[in-house]
């Protein structure tokens, strides 16, 4: 009995052995790179059916940020390489940004030895003409002498990316439509999409606080004491030299009673 049980034993082991290394070569055969080539695709596409998209919007940062700086991964099918492969990658036709003024590569298009997921990184100007017109930077990654672009896709999603850009935000709702809007005028004085940047980058607010329609109205004690902050802080940076114009070329002020 024991004998016939170490003989079941013994064959089952070898089997799985078997099964294991079987499994593992049909592993390696899955993608064979020199019968396919290397495939060039954006990492973000991996699970995604749908366009990859992103959205660069300066419309509710601070006065002083003048660009952002995006990371996009990209990724090769097959084994690393011991030299940098260049990729071939071009703004389409579809493309309204301007090169050098809206958007510029901050590294060449390559994916260095050693790797299979390298970095596009791409930094977005913030530009006076953003905060009137939209802009679209539309890439397409190509075949050339180092990858292909035969991964199974028929929409071929993971070649192409969207980058929206503009530098939009409409008139704060709490010098319109708020219960408190008569004392934000009298305190924080008239709109300026410029006094609403310095105000969110010098009192380190949300900008929920502006430009959330649901969120609770601001205190009057909010309204005064940012009012009054502003006023000090303005005031000292002009006489240090520092002084702060609105988008018509004015020199930003508070409102009457902020002082």
């Amino acid at each position: 009995m024991d004998i016939k049980n170490n003989l079941l034993i013994t064959t089952m082991a070898m089997a799985l052995v078997l099964t294991g290394q079987s499994c593992k070569k049909k592993g390696l055969e899955l993608y064979d790179e020199t019968a396919n080539g290397s495939s060039i695709y954006f990492k973000e596409a991996i699970g995604v059916t749908t366009p990859l998209v992103k959205i660069v919007s300066f419309g509710y940062v601070g006065y002083t940020v003048q660009d952002s700086v995006l990371s996009i991964p990209v990724a090769v099918s097959g084994y690393p390489s011991n030299q940098d492969r260049r990729f071939e990658l071009k703004a389409t036709s579809a493309t309204t940004a301007i090169a050098n003024e809206h958007y510029t590569f901050l590294r060449e298009p390559v994916i260095r030895a050693g790797r299979v997921v390298d970095t596009l990184l791409i930094k977005i100007n913030r530009t006076p003409n953003m905060a009137t017109s939209s802009y679209e930077l539309d890439l397409l990654l190509e075949q050339n002498e180092a990858f292909t672009t035969r991964l199974v896709n028929p929409a071929k999603n993971y070649l192409k990316y969207t980058i929206k850009i503009d530098d939009i935000a409409g008139v704060s709702h709490l010098w319109t439509t708020s219960v408190r809007a008569a004392a934000v005028l009298n305190y924080f004085g008239v709109y300026s999409r410029k006094k609403v940047d310095l105000m969110l980058e010098v009192l380190k607010l949300n900008p929920n606080f502006f430009y959330d329609t649901s969120a609770t109205a601001p205190t009057a004690t909010q309204i005064l004491s940012y009012a009054r902050y502003m006023f000090f802080w303005l005031n000292k940076e002009a006489a240090e030299g520092r002084v702060y114009l609105d988008e018509k070329g004015e020199v930003i002020k508070m409102g009457q009673y902020a002082g």
